[in-house]
């Protein structure tokens, strides 16, 4: 039960995407998450460890396929976290632009909450060892992977 709550509280603040070039099309169900200290991170991190695992293992895969030249209409999403300098932090998705060996550059994906040194749209460059999950959405809005999120969304 306590697990359940945690994920209800986590999920109270955040928003739900929209459609255009930044932001994932409609149809995808998950919203990004944000906590507010130390201890909140810790147990969030143990409550996705599992289906972090489970991306992590289909990330090289993902990799490839995006380098190959997705389908048309398809788009790769990285879920990675932003902190601002005072160490607040939102979970977010990132639309991928390049991803050249272990950089990747994205544009975030989501409103943003209680991050403030960062906007919906803003280009941003992070390490391939940051990724938390990938998620692949076709032009139906149909996604592939979101391992994390479908785990928030199953024990909501």
């Amino acid at each position: 039960m306590k697990k359940i709550a945690f994920l209800t509280a986590l999920l109270i603040s955040v928003n739900l995407f929209s459609q255009d070039e930044s932001t994932p099309p409609e149809g995808t169900k998950d919203k990004p998450v944000s906590v507010s200290n130390t201890d909140e991170l810790k147990k969030l991190d143990k409550l996705i460890e599992s289906p972090r695992k489970k991306a992590m293992k289909t990330l090289s895969k993902t990799k490839e396929r995006y380098l190959k030249g997705l389908p048309k209409g398809e788009t790769l999403y990285l879920t990675v976290r932003i902190f601002d300098k005072d160490g607040k932090f939102e979970q977010i998705y990132a639309r991928v632009k390049t991803w050249e060996g272990d950089k990747i550059s994205a544009r975030i994906g989501n409103a943003l909450g209680v991050v403030k040194e960062y906007k919906q749209g803003q280009l941003i460059e992070f390490k391939e060892s940051d990724v938390l999950d990938w998620t692949i959405v076709n032009a139906k809005g149909e996604e592939e992977g979101n391992y994390i999120g479908k785990y928030i969304d199953k024990h909501r």
